[in-house]
């Protein structure tokens, strides 16, 4: 597998916003991390470069705010080779 991004959002937005955001997410192979409020992980296959691999996380970022009309999205991403070590105990 190619990298994975640690995603994590702050979206002022309605509950119906928000809603209509995280599904657009979700059509891009997004997954939120149920036990996290606003943590998301994606994962991209081995060809997809770092560089492409941020411009895709930005490019959903933007239409999801698109979609769902909200007004800002605040995020932070990281984009690695690692694996994203998730504890919810």
């Amino acid at each position: 597998m190619g990298y994975k991004a640690l995603v994590t959002l702050d979206i002022p937005a309605t509950k119906e916003q928000r809603d209509i955001f995280y599904k657009s997410l979700e059509r891009n192979k997004w997954a939120k991390i149920s036990s996290l409020t606003t943590a998301w992980k994606v994962y991209f296959l081995d060809t997809v470069s770092r560089d492409i691999g941020i411009k895709a996380l930005e490019r959903h970022l933007a239409t999801s705010k698109t979609e769902s009309k909200v007004n800002k999205v605040e995020y932070a991403f990281q984009l690695d080779a690692f694996d994203i070590v998730i504890n919810t105990n």
